[in-house]
């Protein structure tokens, strides 16, 4: 009780706060004299051994069990890399999302995030990564250290308590439990998502969004922005972009038609708005407010918690300066 009371939360990470900071010397004193160490460093041994506890917290299984689990996973991959290949859109999606039950549109959603994710981040062959750690899916010990903000979906595997519970499944509960990851992993839940699928998906719109800025996609813009901005009251709109406002004042004259600027003024137009879209902060282009923090980082993962479906099923969507 004296450890738990006299501790200085601005050094360590304790769920009670403490009320009695000047005793902390006496307890590093008291410490040292039983376990050698001070108060500091005993909690971060306690946190590494916990951490190793939770890493290997199935080490206690029979290795038997350990291999069945092992080797239903893989069935269970498997069987989903066929539903993830065999997925297709239908006819009736559309009027579902707009007249189902809430079980049909989910069901819907899900498949729509499949069939734009397999073309894009999440190939069949990538599959795996995204549905079990992959120190599960090998013999092989991984001394990985625990990672507690990684994210994954429920293991079905460990409903069977027993190895013979393992073996007598049949490919009607593998056919099943695949189906049913599959389905979760797909549907937008910013609450469980799984961490590297999430990460997969930021990492190829952060990849396609700095791909349109290096080819200067923003150039055929510019042939507009002087007509938008010809009138003080269309400066606010969501139509307005930066670039125009860039590409304007690259002429002295304000009302220059900007369609007329060379190329190397329109070069200069789209890199000065690469620096703002890197560097500084950027409108969303779904309600024009400000992006804070700054960075194309921060765009993605504005769009990922704000607008997911638009982030799931587009890649239409882009910045604005």
């Amino acid at each position: 009780m004296l450890i738990k009371h006299a501790s200085n939360s601005s050094f360590i990470r304790l769920n009670v706060m403490p009320t009695h900071y000047q005793y902390r010397p006496m307890v590093d004193e008291i410490l040292r004299a039983n376990v050698g160490v001070d108060f500091e460093t005993a909690v971060n041994i306690q946190g590494y051994i916990d951490q190793l506890l939770k890493t290997w917290k199935g080490a206690l299984q029979s290795e038997p069990l350990k291999v069945n689990r092992r080797n239903l996973r893989n069935d269970i991959v498997k069987r989903a890399q066929r539903i993830w290949r065999k997925t297709t859109l239908e006819e009736a999606d559309d009027a579902i999302l707009k007249t189902g039950g809430l079980h049909a549109k989910r069901m819907v959603l899900a498949r729509k995030v499949i069939v734009f994710a397999r073309d894009r981040w999440a190939s069949p062959s990538e599959l795996p990564k995204f549905l079990f750690p992959a120190k599960l899916l090998t013999d092989t010990n991984l001394w990985l250290p625990y990672n507690s903000e990684e994210q994954w979906l429920e293991d079905p595997t460990f409903e069977l308590r027993t190895s013979r519970e393992v073996v007598r499944v049949g490919p009607s509960w593998v056919k099943r439990k695949a189906k049913e990851m599959v389905m979760n992993l797909a549907f937008c839940k910013p609450d469980g998502m799984v961490t590297t699928w999430l990460n997969a998906a930021v990492g190829w719109h952060l990849q396609r969004i700095q791909h349109d800025l290096d080819s200067a996609k923003y150039v055929k813009n510019l042939a507009y922005g002087g007509v938008r901005l010809d009138k003080p009251k269309d400066l606010c709109t969501a139509h307005n972009n930066r670039l125009d406002v860039i590409a304007k004042k690259l002429r002295i004259d304000p009302l220059f038609p900007v369609g007329t600027l060379t190329n190397w003024e329109k070069r200069m137009a789209v890199a000065c708005f690469n620096k703002f879209v890197t560097h500084r902060c950027s409108g969303c282009p779904q309600n024009n407010l400000l992006i804070l923090p700054c960075g194309l980082g921060e765009i993605v993962r504005h769009f990922s918690e704000y607008h997911s479906r638009t982030f799931w099923l587009s890649d239409k969507w882009n910045v604005r300066g």
